[in-house]
């Protein structure tokens, strides 16, 4: 076990091991809300138990409450940008998922795991 002032020391290392910060401003720059309000609630919908980003993307805009319902995954394949994000099921997105591209996004003005919800974000390379 790492003694705390050990931890102190390598704080720096421990941070750049376990944080990225977007620093690209093609990924930043469609996140960027530009005042949009709320005004209505959308519960996704799919024939299955997993539905894919771009799919809910094509259900949910920038003025929605996009809510992903109990028994569905929403599984992060592409980039989502939607007003809020309330999940009360699962989201999955780890390096597996997102195959497509190395940099992807998930972009709202707030995003809630409500009770029984899950986030599950596990990207292990270096590249994501």
């Amino acid at each position: 076990m790492e003694c705390p002032r050990d931890y102190l020391a390598n704080f720096d290392a421990h941070i750049a091991a376990s944080y990225s910060a977007a620093d690209n401003s093609s990924l930043l720059d469609p996140c960027k809300q530009r005042g949009m309000i709320l005004t209505s609630t959308v519960v996704v919908l799919s024939s299955g138990p997993t539905i894919k980003s771009e799919d809910v993307q094509a259900q949910c805009d920038l003025s929605q409450v996009c809510v992903i319902p109990p028994g569905l995954t929403l599984t992060m394949t592409e980039n989502l940008n939607v007003g809020a994000l309330s999940i009360q099921g699962s989201l999955l997105w780890t390096d597996e998922t997102q195959l497509a591209q190395d940099e992807m996004y998930l972009c709202a003005g707030y995003v809630v795991t409500k009770t029984g919800g899950n986030f599950h974000m596990n990207l292990s390379s270096p590249s994501k």
